[in-house]
């Protein structure tokens, strides 16, 4: 079949916080224009096969001229933002399709680490008081530990679609199209991130809760009040600080919360919002594995978590063979033509790691 044709198109935070997300001062609103610049990237490169130069084109021809010189850019290099403000409007769409869509990416407060660096933390701090004049000032021993360095773990999600959807119009396909390249990356990571039940190997972080201190109780007004108490006292017990935490819920649970007629909930929404005045974070990863009646509500100091996010990538291809399976095998196996069927394949991937720095820096309740 030749050589395949590819070209990946990249993001580059490394002039700014690459988890940079409001949620400290508004509930998380819908972007009616999410996912265009996206939608509009996969069809420049699809219609091209992953040529630059025809990308650029067909950008052009259609009028899309912050597509246009993106593809142009990140023909040379990588794309950020000290570039152009066309150039911007497609990194800011890409990166808020693919890494602002998962709990870790609209955490405000997380520690960025860079990959493969050793990092030492202070698991106690230094202590003061007054004294009286002439008086020896109080000198306090400060506890530092270091954590393992975060390693470059990949995360990749492939989706195809037909080439007559990107045929049919941009517009009217931008929402799907843009959320079905990565939705699988995004609720991957958002999976293993947040259910305790994942264990951290060779190939995958671990979760957050996964040695967290666990709650039951039941899914009522009440016994969710009475867990909301329990796990802040549970993450304040190690000088943890309240006012970075963040709670992390299912979309479905925020409804629940929203719907009670109980003041204490009046701030949570579908969409986040907030609870006891810290933000909301929803995820419908929060769904425990095998236990479909059951809600998660997790509370995270922002500040006790180490994290590391690569730029993500994405990637095309129409004239691969490939396996259409989410359990895919090295051995030979039934492969699907994309050039035969007329499919288009895009391939989403990111790095990832994370650590908790201290203890007691996440606590979670089951709810049931």
């Amino acid at each position: 079949m030749g050589v395949v044709d590819t070209m990946t198109a990249s993001t580059n935070h490394s002039k700014e916080n690459p988890m940079l997300y409001n949620t400290q001062r508004k509930a998380p609103h819908l972007n009616v224009t999410r996912g265009l610049q996206v939608a509009r990237l996969a069809y420049a490169l699809a219609k091209s096969r992953g040529d630059f130069m025809g990308a650029e084109a067909v950008a052009r021809a259609k009028g899309w001229t912050d597509t246009a010189d993106y593809v142009t850019k990140a023909a040379s290099g990588p794309v950020d933002r000290t570039d152009g403000v066309g150039l911007i409007s497609v990194f800011n769409d890409l990166d808020d399709v693919l890494r602002a869509g998962t709990i870790l990416g609209r955490m405000t407060n997380a520690r960025l680490l860079p990959f493969q660096t050793r990092a030492i933390v202070g698991t106690q701090g230094s202590s003061a008081g007054f004294i009286a004049e002439g008086a020896p000032a109080p000198v306090s021993e400060i506890n530092l530990t270091a954590i393992d360095a975060l390693q470059p773990l990949k995360a990749v999600g492939m989706a195809v679609v037909s080439s007559e959807l990107l045929e049919v119009g941009i517009q009217g396909t931008q929402a799907f199209l843009a959320n079905d390249i990565t939705a699988g990356v995004r609720l991957a990571l958002d999976r293993v991130f947040i259910d305790p039940v994942n264990v951290r190997s060779a190939i995958s972080p671990g979760s957050i809760l996964q040695d967290a201190t666990r709650f039951d109780a039941a899914k009522t007004a009440a016994g969710i009040k009475g867990a909301i108490r329990s796990l802040v006292a549970a993450v304040t017990s190690s000088d943890n600080d309240l006012a970075t935490c963040a709670w992390v819920m299912s979309p479905k649970l925020a409804t629940f919360l929203s719907t009670e007629d109980d003041e204490a909930f009046k701030g949570v929404t579908a969409l986040g919002g907030f609870l006891c005045g810290l933000p909301v974070i929803v995820s419908t990863a929060c769904s425990l594995a095998g236990s479909p009646s059951e809600e998660l509500l997790a509370l995270i100091s922002q500040d006790a978590v180490a994290a590391a996010l690569s730029d993500g990538e994405l990637s095309m291809s129409d004239a691969a063979a490939i396996q259409l399976s989410t359990t895919p095998a090295n051995a030979a196996g039934p492969l699907v033509s994309l050039w035969q069927n007329n499919l288009v394949g895009f391939k989403t991937q990111v790095f990832a790691d994370w650590r908790l720095r201290r203890s007691n820096g996440a606590a979670y309740a089951v709810l049931n």
